[in-house]
């Protein structure tokens, strides 16, 4: 789903992220984002089976992703999402039955990162989960709420929560809100 790269564009991305600490301001910065992707290209070079070794491997020492809870907090969302983008670019996917505890820790990377995700977001964004997790129902997840304005709901299951916090349009989520507030948040780009 990430138009115009494949694959190996994806897993070389993931890699230069872990082991490549001087390109990350570029994911973030605009005008610093010519060096990551140059140093992204020159990891694609390598062989796609050479890439998937290396993120294998986990992140080294002196990657930020090697702090103790970092490599958690930062990459149960980064990485299901990229998985979903290889596998929903396929011709007849569907989604997966993900383990609840996973669907938890997904539901948790959001509602802890959601601010950063959502900061552009022109309404009050109510996320609200639909499927159980590993220890309690559906019905017992407080809502996770950010921005101010026009309140628009929006409620799916954990990893299609996320999917659309990465700014994934692909996501199985339901939007609810007047119809201006709807519009103004589908107009928005998320993601960081």
């Amino acid at each position: 789903m990430c138009e115009g790269w494949t694959a190996h564009d994806l897993v070389a991305h993931v890699v230069v992220r872990e082991r490549r600490p001087d390109s990350l301001p570029g994911l973030m910065v605009t005008a610093l984002g010519g060096l990551t992707e140059r140093v992204r290209r020159g990891a694609a070079r390598r062989s796609f089976p050479h890439l998937i070794g290396e993120l294998a491997e986990g992140p080294p020492w002196f990657s930020p992703f090697a702090l103790p809870g970092a490599d958690e907090a930062a990459n149960v969302g980064e990485f299901f999402v990229h998985t979903e983008d290889v596998r929903r670019g396929a011709p007849g996917w569907t989604p997966r039955d993900l383990p609840a505890g996973l669907r938890d820790q997904l539901w948790a990377a959001i509602t802890r990162r959601g601010g950063m995700f959502f900061a552009k977001s022109p309404v009050s964004l109510v996320l609200q989960r639909t499927d159980d997790g590993e220890h309690r129902p559906a019905a017992e997840f407080e809502p996770a709420r950010f921005g101010t304005g026009d309140e628009v709901t929006v409620t799916g299951p954990a990893p299609e929560l996320v999917l659309f916090a990465f700014g994934r349009r692909e996501a199985q989520v339901e939007i609810d809100g007047t119809p201006a507030a709807v519009t103004r948040l589908r107009e928005t780009r998320f993601g960081i």
